[in-house]
Parts: C-alpha cells; sequence; structure tokens
C-alpha cells in the first residue's frame, strides 16, 4: 500500500480501484445465513497503532519508557470515549493488542494494537476517526511516549438499492413460498465491502439460509447442506432471469439508478484520502 500498489485491504474495494466495476451496472451477493432477506450495514476504518517508548531492564524502570503504560493509557481513553457517543446505537469501537512486549524482564519499547471503527455514515466515520486519533495520540504523550497511527478504509456503510432488493423478494416468494424474507426492516452494525460497490452501483447484500451457530464463532457451521448450495444457488439465478426476463426492463430500471450514486473517480479519491499515518510527534 505505501508503494501505491494497492489502495485498498479489502477485496471489492480493490477491484473499484483497479477498474474492475467500471463498466458494471449493478450487483448482488448471497451471503450465508440462517433466513433470507438483506440489510443496511456499518462503515468501517482499520487502524495499526504503534507506541513508542525506550526499553529497560525492568528491574530499573526509570531509565526507560514503557510504551505498554502508553497502550494502557490509550485504551483507558478509548473506553472513556465510548461514553460520548451515545448519540449513535451503531457506533462500535474494538481493538486488539497485538504485541505488548518481548520478554517480562524488558520495559517494551514497542506495543502494536489493531483497531476498528465502525459507523452508518462516512461523515459519522470520520469524525469518529478524528476523535480516537487525538485521544489516543495525547493519551501516549501522557505516557511520555509516541504513537504512530495508520488508517485505512475498511468498507464503506451499505446502503442497499430498494428496487433490486424487491426483486431478490420476489423471487424468494416464488421460490420458496412462505419463506421470511427480512426485507431491510432493522440496520446491522457489522460491515461488508458489499457497501463499496454500493457506493458506485446499485446492489444488495442478500442472505440465504443453510448455516447454524454464532457468527465469526467456534461453533458457527453450514447445518443445511441442500439450502447452502443448492436453494442459494437456485436463488441467485432466478433473481438474475427475473431481472433480464423480456427485454431487461427490470435490470434496465435498476441500473438506471447507477447515475444517483458516486462515481468510480470520487469514490478512489475518497479512499485515497482516508488512507493516511498520523504520529504523535506531529501535535502541536
Amino acid at each position: 500500500m505505501s508503494e501505491g500498489k494497492v489502495c485498498s485491504i479489502s477485496g471489492k474495494s480493490q477491484l473499484i480501484c483497479e477498474g474492475v466495476f467500471d463498466d458494471v451496472d449493478m450487483a448482488f451477493m448471497n451471503h450465508i445465513s440462517t433466513i433470507f432477506g438483506y440489510y443496511d450495514h456499518n462503515g468501517c476504518l482499520n487502524k495499526q497503532i504503534t507506541f513508542r517508548g525506550k526499553s529497560c531492564h525492568a528491574a530499573i524502570p526509570q531509565e526507560g519508557v514503557n510504551a505498554l503504560n502508553g497502550a494502557n493509557l490509550a485504551l483507558h481513553a478509548i473506553g472513556l470515549l465510548r461514553e460520548s457517543l451515545g448519540y449513535s446505537q451503531y457506533f462500535r469501537i474494538h481493538g486488539i493488542i497485538t504485541g505488548g512486549g518481548d520478554a517480562v524482564n524488558i520495559i517494551p519499547d514497542k506495543v502494536t494494537a489493531e483497531y476498528m471503527l465502525r459507523a452508518p455514515t462516512m461523515d459519522e466515520l470520520v469524525k469518529l476517526n478524528e476523535r480516537f486519533d487525538k485521544i489516543v495520540m495525547h493519551a501516549a504523550k501522557a505516557a511520555e511516549c509516541e504513537v504512530t497511527i495508520e488508517t485505512v478504509l475498511g468498507c464503506m456503510p451499505l446502503y442497499d438499492d430498494k428496487m433490486l432488493g424487491d426483486s431478490m423478494k420476489e423471487t424468494v416468494e416464488y421460490l420458496a413460498p412462505g419463506a421470511f424474507f427480512g426485507n431491510n426492516d432493522h440496520f446491522y452494525a457489522s460491515c461488508t465491502d458489499m457497501g463499496d460497490v454500493a457506493t458506485v452501483v446499485p446492489a444488495v447484500h442478500a442472505y440465504a439460509p443453510g448455516c447454524a451457530g454464532t457468527a465469526h464463532g467456534i461453533d458457527f457451521r453450514i447445518s443445511d447442506p441442500h439450502a447452502a448450495y443448492v436453494v442459494n444457488s437456485q436463488f441467485a439465478a432466478l433473481t438474475i432471469a427475473d431481472l433480464l426476463y423480456g427485454d431487461g426492463g427490470k435490470a434496465k430500471a435498476i441500473a438506471a439508478r447507477k447515475k444517483d450514486l458516486v462515481s468510480i473517480p470520487d469514490y478512489v479519491a475518497t479512499v485515497k484520502s482516508i488512507n493516511k499515518i498520523a504520529d504523535s510527534s506531529d501535535l502541536a
């Protein structure tokens, strides 16, 4: 990414940047789930954080600067920030420490962490990102450390195309009469790079049944192979057939909505403006 060869860590976003979607009029995908349906999702930013201190023997800590203290103070500051985010129930801030030192008898001079920020709109995401970086950098300074924060776009917020979603709902009514269809009746705090696709072309991130267990959990599994593989494929194929039936009127009507979305050059420019590095040494 630093060499300019990659502009995104998400597959579909990178494909957009490489021009793969330049001649695409619409898109949909089916994600395995427990139900049929589609829902809007948060967008997200991914962050690589490096706290810097000075190593020394742990028996003489006054000779060093403990980078773990900077990270610890930042984690507390992030936790306190959450209190002020009550104006949106969909904001999410979560992370892990990926490196906390190399030996217990050495004051660590480097601590690394990864974080994700999630929000329903890009404006909210950008504002949340600015606040996050500010408190992390000042927390590091308060512990007499320095910190570097590398931010990249994870996914754009997803707002599904209703006309395409309605067509997929009709397909389910034909394919599985009486089956429940989640018709975008609530918002998902999770993220998907179909949000990037839906930013530039009419798109739907659909769901199809066939799994059980906790999403991203150890008990997640395919519980109904026929539904997951066969019915899911029929869902996709019949949706395409319905869109292209006759003179393709449905598909043309949906494709015409592309003009109201973000242009691909503007999308690429936005991605590049989000990808940046902030450093506490630059604080005034």
